[in-house]
């Protein structure tokens, strides 16, 4: 049982922006993908890959894509363990448009550490904005908006609104990391690199129903999984609510081993939007993206999707967008699923 200690810094930043994270061994390149997503508040959005000196590199690989040199292992399965020597610096890269170059430097490995969740012990300077093109076009971005003269200001100021990420904090990361990144030892204590589901242990759950659920999560009702019997389940939030079912539900989920599910405003729904618009022909592609402009955009997206005829395609392209986040959710928490 190790404990590794990462310091990550974005390259080209100036002043530097850098995270110390502790995070516990036996996971996958791909759980620290979403480690850093969340060191960096990126919202995981675009193509990822690691290098690794005299290794290649390691990527969430999706089947019929063969990289060039068709060397690259894929982040899913590959655990970190094998490579992770006091002293090792590799490079996280993230969005290769953007292209976010991430150094990692391995400082120390505790052989008696015993993180079951990552945690951010030391950090420096702001996230930076993602869709804005890397270091240089973060500074232009910033240097624009600092100047109401300047002829993007008013544009990008709007812009900014719903790009620009909150203050970082480390509790709040911490708090976040250690609910939706607990990393429970059993399930890798058999971890092999072939595999259908998360983990070894433990019922498979049905990846359907953990989509369908977040359609029927709202600010009183919560969905999560009983890691027992391998089922989703609902739970009332609001005890001032008289509910015929309410006190069964509360007995059920406190007599379980559970998984609490991403919350509504965790599944990065106006992101999905913005990647389907961004999708579609360009008349098309226009006019969904005046409709996320502003105040009220989930209504104005929706009813111009209606007003279009593209309902059918937007439901599957968002449908498939909350499989893959169900997917590696259940992965992140070496949880099996079917």
């Amino acid at each position: 049982m190790s404990t590794y200690r990462f310091r990550i810094a974005i390259a080209g930043a100036e002043p530097p922006v850098w995270r110390k994270v502790e995070v516990p061994d036996r996971i996958t390149f791909h759980q620290l993908h979403l480690v850093l997503q969340r060191c960096f508040q990126w919202r995981d959005y675009h193509l990822y890959k690691f290098e690794l000196p005299g290794v290649g590199d390691v990527m969430r690989l999706h089947e019929g894509v063969v990289t060039e040199d068709d060397t690259a292992f894929d982040a899913r399965e590959a655990l970190i363990d094998p490579y992770m020597e006091p002293g090792l610096r590799f490079r996280y890269v993230y969005d290769f448009g953007d292209y976010w170059e991430h150094v990692v430097d391995l400082e120390e490995v505790d052989p008696l550490g015993e993180a079951r969740a990552p945690v951010v012990t030391a950090f420096s300077g702001e996230s930076m904005i993602e869709d804005c093109g890397g270091p240089g076009g973060y500074y232009r971005v910033m240097g624009a908006l600092a100047d109401p003269s300047d002829p993007e200001h008013r544009e990008l100021k709007e812009w900014a609104r719903f790009m620009m990420p909150e203050r970082f904090s480390a509790e709040s990361a911490n708090a976040e990391m250690d609910e939706m990144l607990y990393f429970p030892r059993a399930a890798y204590e058999a971890a092999r690199p072939e595999r259908s589901g998360a983990g070894e242990g433990g019922p498979r759950v049905s990846l359907r129903d953990v989509v369908d659920s977040f359609d029927y999560q709202s600010e009183t009702m919560a969905a999560y999984i009983d890691l027992d019997a391998g089922e989703v389940r609902m739970l009332e939030l609001d005890e001032s609510v008289d509910h015929e079912f309410y006190e069964r539900s509360v007995s059920e989920y406190e007599a379980c081993e559970s998984l609490m599910l991403p919350r509504p405003d965790q599944l990065g729904d106006y992101d999905v939007m913005c990647a389907f618009a961004a999708s579609q022909e360009p008349a098309v592609a226009e006019r969904l993206s005046r409709a996320l402009d502003g105040r009220g955009a989930f209504r104005r997206f929706k009813d111009e999707v209606a007003r279009m005829g593209i309902s059918e395609g937007w439901y599957a392209f968002l449908d498939d967008a909350r499989t893959s986040l169900a997917r590696d959710f259940l992965e992140s928490h070496g949880v099996r699923w079917k």
